[in-house]
């Protein structure tokens, strides 16, 4: 017979686990720990990752704040960039906020020349040029086009071949910079802001979302640092537009009533008013909207006739229409019908259709023509839905796909 003797199999300390140590890992945890990392745009390549908070030294480029590229490596052929199947994107954010210790953007007043740019593609004269001919004339850094130094600008080279006064020149240090617009880059003579608010008051809008609208368009005005130079105005709807004459001496104002959808008008000039002169009269609607329409048992809309009712009072100064808006439009121009979702679409190749944008009743390409004209006159569209039932998001959409602001 064979006897077997069994040895005791103790696991040793690297044998008891086979997971992996979490600790071990790359991880983007330590960065996200840092506070205020100082990122140098020219001395360093990569910019911190986007959770990270950090404060930049704007040394001839762009901070990250306002241009920041998806790829840092960027392929040099586009079937390279085909068959990353990365996307190539630049995003930009002129206006971003500052933190609090970085230096403001510099504001420079070229005027009435203008600011230097390329004869030839029209680029920014920038830190990144090459001066040449003892400073008389410098290379485009983009296309390479040799180009005059205009008269007014011109300065003599020091050794290293930036001219002595760069210091003075911050157009040939920073690598975001203002200038103040001359003539020709303004579409019109400039004037104030112009918002105007475009309300839905059917009644269930007034049970529901009105007294909410209300304050937190009170709330924003008030706390507003450029509210002085804001001019407002106040546009309501339900199947009639609701406009109302505000005057900056008038404390109740009247409202005037449009009930023809099809041929929309101006029934007053006073539409808009400075909030700081007539913020009284602005309050005395904002407060009393519930109160006004109270009694309204109408649950239909003229959507598409306050939107062009918005449109003639921006249009000779350019703005932004903000609207609130609860119901499918159903009254006059840009009226949608509901749409049915088949179950046996969803999950299946024709699923995409439910978000496809239908034909209006009354004209199939009411939205998209709207938003170009918009666009062509430097109005923009605020849409926010409170929605009860289907809306139809996808053609209103259309909107806001063109908007200039």
């Amino acid at each position: 017979s064979t006897q077997t003797s069994m040895i005791p199999f103790t696991q040793t300390p690297s044998q008891t686990s086979s997971r992996i140590d979490p600790t071990q890992l790359p991880t983007l945890s330590n960065s996200l720990k840092e506070d205020n990392v100082v990122f140098y745009t020219k001395k360093q390549e990569l910019p911190p990752p986007a959770p990270t908070p950090f404060i930049a030294i704007d040394e001839g480029y762009s901070s990250p704040r306002f241009m920041k590229s998806s790829l840092y490596a960027v392929p040099t052929t586009e079937d390279l960039l085909r068959n990353s199947q990365i996307p190539f994107s630049i995003y930009i954010q002129p206006f971003a906020v500052l933190h609090e210790v970085e230096e403001q953007i510099p504001l420079i007043d070229m005027r009435p020349s203008g600011p230097t740019r390329c004869v030839r593609c029209h680029a920014y004269h920038n830190p990144t040029d090459t001066f040449l001919n003892g400073g008389k004339s410098y290379r485009c850094s983009f296309c390479a086009f040799i180009n005059d130094v205009p008269p007014d600008s011109y300065s003599p080279l020091s050794p290293s071949g930036q001219p002595f006064d760069i210091m003075n020149r911050p157009e040939l240090l920073k690598g975001t910079v203002e200038y103040f617009a001359t003539k020709e880059y303004c579409f019109r003579p400039p004037t104030p802001i112009h918002y105007l608010f475009v309300i839905e008051v059917s009644q269930s809008s007034i049970l529901s979302i009105i007294p909410s609208v209300t304050q937190a368009i009170k709330q924003v005005l008030a706390n507003s640092p450029q509210v002085s130079y804001v001019r407002i105005g106040i546009i309501t709807y339900d199947t009639c537009v609701h406009f109302y004459d505000l005057k900056s001496n008038v404390k109740q104002p009247q409202m005037l009533v449009v009930p023809d959808l099809e041929s929309m008008y101006l029934p007053t000039e006073n539409i808009f008013v400075n909030y700081t002169d007539g913020k009284l009269a602005v309050d005395f609607i904002l407060d009393n909207l519930p109160a006004m329409f109270s009694s309204s048992t109408i649950n239909k809309t003229a959507f598409g006739s306050a939107l062009k009712a918005a449109h003639l009072a921006l249009k000779p100064t350019g703005g932004k229409m903000i609207v609130f808006n609860q119901h499918l439009p159903s009254n006059g121009p840009g009226s949608l019908h509901t749409r049915y979702i088949n179950s046996n679409s969803i999950v299946t190749d024709k699923e995409f259709l439910l978000f496809q944008p239908q034909s209006c009743l009354d004209k199939p390409q009411f939205y998209p023509e709207f938003g170009k004209v918009c666009a062509v006159d430097n109005v923009s569209v605020d849409l926010f839905l409170f929605p009860k039932s289907f809306v139809d998001v996808s053609t209103l959409g259309w909107l806001m796909l063109r908007n200039p602001l």
